[in-house]
């Protein structure tokens, strides 16, 4: 038997696959604490990185996809993305929303400094 990946949903293990598994079987359910199951082939590996893809769950650094298996299913996810397209009034405000940070964290930076320029002269 192989293990499987599941995600809980609402209080509720949700498979992110199919089982051939005979009703009965008894199981053991815990939180992934090592992102990959080391016992796993590399076949295993393979079809457990094309099936997390698929399930929309975050990556991060346990379940990054390293076969080529699976690195092909995350080129896949990326290619089926929708571009984000901003209309002019939303670029607009992006833009006046950069300009503003970029004001902000300047002052903060000239106070940062000031600080330093404060204490020599009184040295």
């Amino acid at each position: 038997m192989n293990e499987v990946l599941a995600t809980v949903h609402n209080g509720q293990v949700v498979l992110n696959g199919r089982l051939d598994w005979p009703d009965g079987t008894p199981v053991v359910v815990s939180p992934v604490t090592e992102a990959i199951p080391k016992s796993m082939t590399q076949e295993e590996r393979a079809a457990w990185e094309v099936e997390y893809i698929r399930s929309g769950e975050q990556l991060t650094e346990g379940t990054w996809p390293h076969t080529p298996e699976g690195l092909a299913a995350l080129q896949q996810a990326w290619d089926e993305l929708e571009p984000i397209v901003f209309t002019d009034e939303e670029q607009a405000d992006l833009a006046k929303f950069w300009k503003e940070d970029r004001e902000f964290q300047k002052e903060a930076e000239r106070k940062r400094w000031s600080y330093f320029d404060d204490k020599e002269k009184k040295s």
